[in-house]
C-alpha cells in the first residue's frame, strides 16, 4: 500500500523537532569538552527543522489551493467562522471595557468633594399669547394719505405708536397783513371718501390758510 507524501513530511518534521531536544537533553553533549562540535551539532538541527518546516508549509498551501478550485463553499464556511469568532471576540472585549467604565464611575461618585453630574435642563416652552405681528398699526386709527413734497410728514405718520398728538399750527402771517386763524382738528372717523382729492388735517389747514392768502 502506498504511503501518501504528506505523511511522510509530518513523520519528518516530528524526527526534526525531536532532534532539536536531544540537542538541548542530551547529556553527552553537555559534557563535551569541544564547544564547537556543540555549536556545528545544535545549527545542523536546528536547520534541518527549518527545511522540514518549510516543505510541510509548502505542501498543505498546494492542499489548500487545490480544495479553494474544487470546493469553494468550504472556503466560504471556513471565512464565515472566523469572521463570527472575531465578532464575538470583541463583543466581549467591549462588554469587558463598559462593566470598567461604570465600576470607575461608581468609584468616583462616591468620592466626597466630587460633583455630580447635573440632569440636562427640560427646555422651557414658548408663551402662547404672543402676537403674530408686532408694530402692525391698529385698525381704529386714521390713514392719512401721502402726498408729493410730505415724505417727512408721512414718514413721521406710519408710526402710530410714537406719533406725537396733532395740535393745529398756526398761520403763516405776511408784513402788514393779519388773519384770523380758525382752529380745524382733525376727524378721525372720516375716511377719505368724504374729501376726494383733499388734505386732512394740519395739511388741509395750511392749504386753506394759503389759498385765504392769495384771495388777499
Amino acid at each position: 500500500m502506498a504511503v501518501a507524501p504528506g505523511i511522510h513530511i509530518v513523520e519528518d518534521f516530528e524526527k526534526a523537532f525531536q532532534d532539536c531536544l536531544a540537542a538541548l537533553t542530551n547529556p553527552d553533549l553537555h559534557n563535551a569538552r569541544d564547544s564547537d562540535e556543540i555549536r556545528t551539532t545544535v545549527d545542523l538541527t536546528i536547520q534541518r527543522f527549518l527545511d522540514v518546516s518549510k516543505q510541510m508549509d509548502c505542501f498543505f498551501l498546494q492542499k489548500r489551493l487545490l480544495l479553494s478550485v474544487q470546493k469553494p463553499e468550504h472556503l466560504l464556511v471556513e471565512n464565515i467562522q472566523e469572521l463570527a469568532a472575531e465578532v464575538k471576540r470583541k463583543d466581549e472585549l467591549i462588554e469587558k471595557y463598559n462593566a470598567k467604565i461604570q465600576t470607575w464611575q461608581n468609584l468616583l461618585q462616591d468620592v466626597p468633594g466630587m460633583p455630580r453630574p447635573q440632569p440636562p435642563p427640560v427646555p422651557s416652552q414658548p408663551p402662547q399669547n404672543l402676537p403674530a405681528m408686532q408694530g402692525s398699526p391698529s385698525p381704529m386709527q386714521p390713514q392719512v394719505a401721502q402726498q408729493p413734497g410730505t415724505t417727512a410728514h408721512g414718514h413721521h405718520m406710519m408710526h402710530p405708536h410714537t406719533m406725537p398728538p396733532m395740535t393745529s399750527s398756526p398761520a403763516p402771517v405776511q408784513p402788514g397783513m393779519m388773519m384770523q386763524s380758525q382752529p380745524m382738528h382733525p376727524q378721525p372717523h372720516m375716511g377719505a371718501a368724504q374729501q376726494p382729492g383733499g388734505l386732512q388735517g394740519p395739511l388741509a389747514y395750511l392749504e386753506r390758510t394759503m389759498s385765504n392768502i392769495g384771495h388777499l
